[in-house]
């Protein structure tokens, strides 16, 4: 499973710098939008330090679009963004339809504490993992991963688990 999400990262990231070089952001697909994120997600290596995981995936989308993530809803602790003119929110009708480059905001079901990432890849295999960038997710007082990027993956049911239905997946126009 690592080769695989790693030539297909070192795929993405060639036709990434093909696309961006050619194009500005207003005239790429939403695919090489997301390939865009992603790729330029992944130049951080782990354990680089990233701040709060909104904060990290916020400047990462800034980073390459200029666009910034919007507030989100009702409170902090939400899993659902304000409606803003940066972003499509996705309806996906499982966490299995996630795809690389897609922006999810979750909320923990154990301690209802949110959590927002950068999709790398789905493997649809029995059981299926999803595999994510992110900053912070192992953020827990006295640990070396506190506020810091790293790539991590779990199972579709371990994912389903720990969020249940909550969360929401975006892409940036």
């Amino acid at each position: 499973m690592k080769i695989y999400i790693k030539v297909l990262f070192v795929l993405i990231l060639m036709l990434t710098t093909v696309c961006a070089s050619a194009q500005t952001w207003s005239t790429m697909s939403q695919a090489q939008k997301n390939i865009a994120i992603l790729s330029y997600a992944m130049t951080f290596t782990n354990g680089t330090y990233g701040g709060q995981c909104k904060v990290w995936v916020n400047n990462v989308v800034k980073g390459v679009s200029g666009k910034t993530l919007p507030a989100t809803a009702a409170s902090p602790y939400d899993y659902k963004w304000l409606v803003s003119s940066n972003v499509i929110k996705r309806t996906i009708a499982h966490s299995g339809l996630m795809a690389a480059g897609d922006i999810v905001q979750m909320k923990l079901l154990s301690n209802g504490i949110p959590h927002t990432a950068i999709v790398i890849g789905v493997y649809q295999g029995a059981p299926g993992e999803i595999s994510f960038i992110d900053s912070n997710w192992f953020g827990y007082k006295g640990s070396d991963y506190v506020e810091r990027v790293y790539v991590h993956t779990m199972t579709i049911p371990d994912f389903n688990k720990k969020v249940g239905t909550q969360f929401s997946v975006y892409n940036i126009k």
